[in-house]
């Protein structure tokens, strides 16, 4: 009976072997709080999407920009993700308008809606959400920082298509002289080799 359950708990080692294990990593770029649960096999760092839209060059200023508007991202989290079905209440509505007002941005105060039957309300917690996701986003890496990773990626693509045909290239000059060399050797007469 005791090497029954013996092979049963080796059983249940093996199959906890094969379960992969999660793991929690910060993104790779220094002083970035965003974080992500990947397979511990994976031995790629992660890098979040915000430091991904820019070039390595203009990380120190994404983190910066994520650091100071972390704020806005959390509220939009709240909003667009735990209150996605919600809607505003009334004091709620003044106080996000205060603060619209306050922060310099009253575009981000709650929309009002006019429904079909001439009501007006406001938008939903959700849709309120996403656009501070959106703002927040937009903060993160200027449309320049963007514009320079599109560049150096396209620059790369260029460079590595350059090299493939200057290597393709390289390659039939190899071939042709091996050839050439082959027709001297086969129609060697017997003054160049006397042997």
């Amino acid at each position: 009976m005791a090497k029954f359950s013996n092979f049963k708990d080796s059983k249940t080692k093996q199959e906890e072997q094969q379960t992969p294990q999660y793991v929690t990593v910060h993104c790779c770029a220094p002083g970035c709080g965003f974080t992500e649960t990947v397979n511990a096999s994976d031995p790629r760092p992660f890098t979040c999407k915000y430091h991904q839209q820019a070039d390595r060059r203009f990380w120190p200023y994404v983190t910066k920009n994520i650091k100071e508007f972390i704020g806005y991202y959390n509220m939009a989290i709240e909003y667009s993700i735990n209150r996605k079905f919600q809607r505003f209440e009334w004091k709620e509505i003044e106080l996000l308008n205060d603060w619209a007002v306050n922060v310099g941005h009253p575009e981000l105060a709650p929309k009002t809606i006019t429904k079909p039957n001439g009501q007006t309300d406001y938008e939903s917690c959700y849709s309120f959400g996403t656009r501070i996701l959106a703002f927040f986003e937009k903060q993160i890496s200027t449309e320049f920082m963007r514009d320079e990773k599109k560049n150096s990626m396209e620059q790369a693509i260029e460079k590595e298509k350059k090299d493939k045909i200057d290597k393709t290239y390289g390659l039939i000059k190899s071939f042709d002289l091996a050839k050439k060399l082959q027709n001297q050797f086969s129609n060697a007469n017997q003054y160049e080799y006397p042997f």
